[in-house]
């Protein structure tokens, strides 16, 4: 064991690393959050011999464990942090890996495999990835985080019958919401830079270094729904509420659509709404009786200053290697010889042509 750790420690001290940027989607119920805790997930090794809810970190290190052969995957970094139970269609994850890789390479040796691993065990997914620079950090250099809820109005007759698909992503409520009361409320008291101690949870007011959030974006509409899809159901409302901002607390996207649906039902007014912001008691925003589920969440986008990232996509046809175009022989007219040898004087070869992207037959 110590001449394999000894040559495994000569052979990674010689290969350069490079960091790459991960585009991910994942499903969040699945996970207890992005950052591994060491010493809870050492418990339940202990006790059970499995860790029965990871954290996204810990799935992407034991993937890239998988698919190098015995390397990690180091200093594992995500542009944007989110929750046990919040999902997303683009985060961004970083990650140093023990080699160099080309366009091909990182497609054929990291990205197609990864995802084959994550099929079968983790409800995650890398959509791109990035070669960066070892100076480039995803919670530096992103300006800016964009997070969605969405809320499904089903009336309260029907909302027993609702099955798992709408319980697991959407907010449901039973009464119908004014989203153009909504939207003005949302900017009139969100948009722009605010102390929002309120609007978290009153355990990490005492940790937070600033409270202030600076929120560039932020709409709630109405969305259009596809037609019969959701008709059993009767009249409903699908309402997204989309907010951008440079960084997010702890539990604010779930206590601000909160206090918005409560405006939605006229339960809570323009200047209550406004007293709650200026408070710096969490308390006030708990007391609403309607507790938004981390499940309806979603992280939409991160965008970086100084530097225009290059994502390359998986192509399938870089993983497997081309295949040279098949050569068929036809006989001469009239004759059709018992083994016809290809190339042959009295024969004619055809090359079979690629089609119109350049991929063979």
């Amino acid at each position: 064991m110590g001449l394999k750790w000894k040559k495994a420690m000569e052979r990674s001290a010689y290969v350069p690393t490079r960091k790459l940027l991960m585009a991910l989607e994942y499903n969040g119920a699945a996970f207890r959050g992005l950052q591994a805790d060491v010493s809870q997930e050492t418990q339940e090794l202990k006790k059970t011999k499995a860790i029965q809810k990871p954290s996204i970190e810990t799935a992407l290190m034991k993937a890239y464990y998988k698919v190098s052969k015995g390397y990690d995957l180091e200093r594992v970094g995500f542009a944007s942090r989110t929750e046990s139970g919040v999902s997303a269609t683009f985060n961004v994850a970083e990650g140093s890996v023990n080699r160099t890789m080309t366009e091909k390479s990182v497609v054929r040796d990291f990205l197609y495999p990864m995802n084959l691993f994550f099929m079968s065990h983790f409800p995650v997914r890398i959509m791109a990835v990035a070669c960066v620079g070892d100076e480039f950090s995803t919670s530096r250099m992103a300006s800016s985080r964009t997070y969605r809820h969405t809320i499904r109005v089903v009336p309260s007759h029907h909302a027993c019958s609702l099955d798992h698909f709408h319980k697991c992503w959407y907010h449901i409520c039973s009464h119908r919401l004014d989203v153009e009361k909504m939207n003005r409320a949302a900017e009139l008291v969100f948009l722009g830079r605010h102390a929002l101690s309120s609007f978290t949870t009153p355990e990490q007011v005492a940790s937070l270094s600033s409270p202030v959030v600076s929120i560039s974006s932020i709409q709630v509409q109405e969305a259009d729904q596809p037609s019969g899809l959701f008709s059993r159901y009767g009249e409903e409302q699908l309402i997204h509420i989309d907010v951008t901002g440079d960084h997010f607390l702890p539990r604010q996207m779930e206590r601000m659509a909160s206090a918005l649906v409560a405006v939605g039902r006229g339960e809570l007014t323009m200047d209550e709404l406004h007293d709650l912001r200026n408070s710096v008691d969490p308390d006030m925003v708990a007391a609403i009786p309607y507790t938004a589920p981390r499940h309806a969440t979603w992280v939409t986008n991160i965008e970086f200053r100084g530097q225009e990232v290059e994502w390359i996509f998986p192509d399938h046809r870089m993983v497997f290697q081309e295949r040279k175009p098949e050569t068929i022989v036809v006989p001469p007219a009239g004759e059709q010889p018992a083994s016809p040898q290809p190339g042959g004087t009295d024969s004619k070869s055809y090359t079979m042509p690629d089609d119109a992207d350049g991929t063979p037959v």
